[in-house]
């Protein structure tokens, strides 16, 4: 399955934009929005 976590984890892993606990938040908040998106 394509989810943009793979980018966003691409570039917080240098940590350059974001540390990983924002980025923990941020897939978490992706992972919830994708299920209840197609979840309905």
């Amino acid at each position: 399955m394509r989810s943009p976590l793979f980018p966003v984890r691409a570039r917080t892993s240098t940590g350059e934009i974001f540390p990983d606990w924002i980025t923990l938040r941020l897939l978490n908040g992706l992972r919830e929005v994708g299920l209840f998106g197609s979840g309905s």
